[in-house]
């Protein structure tokens, strides 16, 4: 979404002044210093992270969209965060941190809400209630174990209004961690930038918040320098998260086919053992009268329950991602019999054009022989009528041999009609597009009274497939319309998709666009194209049933001769030469 250049100059940024943030946190001692000092130098980085945020929720793709304005807003409500600190230090009134407690809360919720949405958009098949539930396991054991370590500690301590936030941001980048690695997964090597920003945000984040909270448990006595260091990498790489974004929505697991979406469970199934044996352990070493071993027992068996739920829920998914994969089966076999039905009426169509052509000829050379008003004769001047008879018998046997094989290859009666060869054709192009991935939804409709010759028919299905492959690479189109009627000058043919769309006026290449005019322009016909950015696209063709006049050649046709057939020769008695109609 941004040039390069900008790019460069936010790592720049982040390089120039981390040295300086480090430099100034050797200077800063006690705490109210120390508070002041990390309120203003976190402002060098939360301000043009919170701009270019606000742009890059103006200029992403519309399906990301929602996920760039709730991370604005969490950006916001941090950088308020830092405003109430500033001013509870300047003032000396303890009521601001009630402000800033709020604001925290707040930003957590939105962030943690923008990681939902982007679950959702990247998960393809998979279903959302099973990511929260599994988040949910981390983020229960994750902060029971924090309980159990440094609970009782913060709660004693003064600077607990400082301790508490930076534990339960900790924990949370940690529950982000897992989140954000889970959609590195889910996309493509070439479009993940923003996760993998994400992933090294959030372990650097979850270092500075432990770091942080240990600085408050300590009476602010550690050194500041590199705990500086720390927030000015975590609120640096908030900044490079936007400015690395794409601005096109990266294909997430949606390209894949539904059994390649059956989740593994390995790595859950692993921290939850994990945690619960910490957990269990936790119980046993401390004090069983405190408050504490009360508190983790809950979070054990609230462990416990979520994972129960998870299993639950993991195989309901796995049955519906199954299913799926049966329906396009399903859909594949149909596939394959309206195919070999609408072979069947191909051969039957082949031999009943080859049985007119022969019925044509046989009709044209008795015209002719009619028409000259000779007979043929030979040599010693004696009409040759068994020769005009053996030729127009001999015609005759092949017309009716060729009626007889146009019956013989009529098509198989079957229950229900099938669809034309037309739509056959697109929807097993479409199915060639996708492969096993799922594709959108495909809806055909060609007008009843429509007749297309074979080279109309042959242009129609070269520009469909053109606007579909458009379709494959660009559009992440749900649902597809393809439409054939008749016009005033032949058919109009439309192909509509509920994609991305783009803009006309900034379009660099148009091969596909190219191609599908090339065709449009041999039937003598035109191309229009209609679309917008997040308003899909629309092509309407028109083309001429008839040859255009631009197609046609100027110059007479020329009738190449062939060699007549051993034996006989044809004459006319008449001495003009005479002109064969060319068809």
């Amino acid at each position: 979404m941004f040039p390069p250049r900008l790019r460069r100059a936010g790592i720049g940024w982040v390089c120039a002044t981390m040295p300086l943030v480090v430099a100034a946190g050797w200077l800063v001692h006690g705490e109210r210093a120390y508070l002041l000092a990390w309120a203003l130098l976190s402002g060098l980085y939360t301000t043009p992270a919170l701009v270019i945020t606000v742009l890059a929720a103006r200029r992403a793709a519309p399906v990301d969209r929602p996920f760039w304005r709730l991370w604005s807003a969490g950006m916001g409500f941090l950088y308020i965060t830092g405003i109430s600190i500033l001013l509870q230090v300047s003032t000396g009134i303890g009521a601001l941190r009630l402000p800033a407690g709020l604001a925290v809360a707040s930003g957590a919720v939105a962030f943690t809400y923008a990681l939902i949405m982007r679950m959702r958009t990247r998960s393809g098949g998979r279903a959302l209630s099973l990511d929260l539930t599994e988040g949910a396991m981390v983020f229960v054991g994750m902060a029971a174990v924090a309980v159990l370590l440094v609970g009782q500690q913060v709660i004693a301590s003064p600077s607990a209004w400082f301790a508490a936030p930076s534990v339960v941001a900790s924990v949370g980048l940690l529950l982000a961690l897992y989140w954000v690695s889970s959609l590195y997964a889910r996309l493509e090597g070439s479009s993940r930038q923003v996760e993998a920003v994400g992933m090294a945000l959030a372990i650097v984040g979850a270092i500075d918040g432990v770091a942080q909270a240990a600085q408050a448990l300590s009476g602010f006595s550690l050194p500041a320098g590199p705990l500086f260091g720390l927030q000015a990498a975590c609120l640096g790489l908030l900044l490079l998260m936007p400015l690395h974004a794409p601005s096109r929505a990266p294909v997430g697991l949606e390209r894949l086919p539904p059994q390649a979406q059956v989740r593994e469970s390995a790595l859950t199934t692993v921290l939850t053992l994990l945690l619960s044996c910490t957990l269990l352990g936790g119980v046993f070493v401390r004090d069983h009268d405190t408050v504490w071993t009360v508190t983790v027992t809950v979070g054990a068996a609230a462990l416990f329950g979520l994972s129960t739920l998870r299993h639950v829920l993991s195989t309901n998914e796995t049955k519906r991602l199954y299913a799926k994969v049966e329906v396009l089966a399903e859909e594949r076999r149909r596939l394959l019999s309206d195919a070999m039905h609408s072979a069947d009426q191909d051969r039957h169509r082949v031999a009943a054009q080859l049985h007119q052509q022969a019925v044509s000829s046989y009709v044209a050379f008795v015209a002719y022989i009619q028409a000259t008003g000779g007979i043929p004769t030979g040599e010693d001047g004696l009409p040759h009528t068994t020769a005009l008879a053996a030729v127009r018998d001999d015609l005759g046997d092949q017309a009716e041999s060729l009626r007889q094989l146009m019956l013989a290859v009529r098509p198989i009666e079957t229950d229900r009609p099938g669809p034309s060869g037309l739509s056959i054709a697109i929807t097993a192009y479409v199915h060639s597009l996708y492969g096993g991935a799922p594709a959108p939804d495909l809806r055909v409709e060609i007008d009843a009274d429509l007749e297309l010759g074979w080279t109309t028919e042959t242009m129609v299905f070269r520009i469909v497939q053109e606007a579909l492959r458009n379709v494959h690479r660009h559009a992440q189109a749900a649902s597809v319309r393809i439409s054939l009627s008749c016009g005033d000058l032949g058919v109009v043919v439309e192909v509509v998709d509920d994609g991305l769309g783009f803009d006309l006026d900034a379009l660099l290449f148009e091969s596909g666009i190219a191609t599908m005019r090339s065709f449009a322009a041999f039937g003598g016909g035109t191309v229009v194209i209609e679309s917008a950015p997040g308003q899909g696209t629309a092509v309407r063709v028109e083309l001429s049933t008839d040859p255009p006049v631009s197609a046609r050649p100027t110059q007479p046709l020329v009738a190449a001769a062939w060699p007549a057939p051993t034996g006989l020769r044809l004459v006319s008695n008449d001495p003009e030469p005479v002109e064969l109609p060319v068809t």
